[in-house]
């Protein structure tokens, strides 16, 4: 199962960090550095990478050993599709602060997007070792995703439950708490997960369909049905519509609605 989920939860934790970037330690600093700093944290939340890496590199010619500077950089370079000069960038900005959680969190995104989940492991857990970040169930949730990619599920659950533990309803925790239950082949927790993950999130689509799959694993042919069909009414052409569709003629469900 690849849940395309993840890469909106990658945008999102992004779009987090850079929203984060104003309000850092250090904002008050004077100067020319810090004028560019805050144009290119502007231009970072308006979507505008190009002209954030503009601004941020004048920043970083200011001021070349501010953390601050080095992860919004880190976060352009990464938006501009630069890897390595992102994967630098936030490595100089943990070295230069070791709790840094923000920063860790950023590099470990990053490695997950390149697919080195041993590399972003050990990110999420040193961002996890600073009491004070303010969101410990996200990087809880990207490490519990790290150790899903790793295929290993039961590692994959502890996070997601422990992400749980400190936001009840954090939708995207259940729905992956389910995904890693589907494959432990524990299906009736998995049908819990997803009925949580849409109790508190009643407009995530996915995890309709993989509540209906998981029905499908149960032997719930009715229940799948219906759950595929909620996916269909939501209107939205493209890869979970299609897949809904399809369970809905493999399991003839328009001939056992009638």
């Amino acid at each position: 199962m690849r849940p395309s989920s993840w890469e909106r939860l990658v945008v999102g934790i992004i779009l987090f960090c850079i929203c984060g970037c104003a309000t850092g330690q250090g904002v008050k600093r004077e100067g020319k550095g810090q004028i560019h700093y805050q144009l290119g944290v502007s231009y970072l939340n308006e979507g505008d990478a190009t002209r954030a890496l503009g601004e941020l590199l004048k920043a970083r010619e200011y001021r070349p050993d501010d953390p601050e500077v080095l992860n919004a950089l880190g976060l352009a370079f990464f938006s501009k599709g630069s890897r390595e000069d992102a994967i630098e960038s936030f490595s100089r900005a943990v070295e230069l602060k070791p709790d840094f959680s923000e920063a860790y969190n950023n590099l470990g995104v990053l490695y997950l997007d390149i697919a080195a989940w041993d590399k972003a492991i050990p990110c999420f857990k040193k961002a996890l070792k600073n009491l004070l970040y303010p969101t410990p169930e996200r990087a809880r949730v990207i490490l519990g995703w790290a150790y899903y990619k790793k295929k290993d599920f039961l590692s994959a659950a502890e996070e997601f439950k422990r992400a749980l533990v400190e936001s009840p309803r954090f939708c995207l925790a259940h729905h992956y708490l389910g995904l890693a239950y589907m494959e432990l082949k524990k299906f009736q927790e998995a049908v819990s997960e997803f009925r949580l993950a849409i109790k508190y999130c009643p407009k995530y689509v996915e995890a309709y369909l993989n509540l209906g799959m998981a029905y499908v694993k149960k032997g719930q042919t009715s229940e799948a049905c219906a759950e595929f069909r909620r996916v269909k009414e939501f209107g939205e052409e493209g890869e979970f519509f299609r897949t809904a569709e399809r369970y809905l003629v493999l399991l003839k469900c328009a001939q056992e609605k009638e």
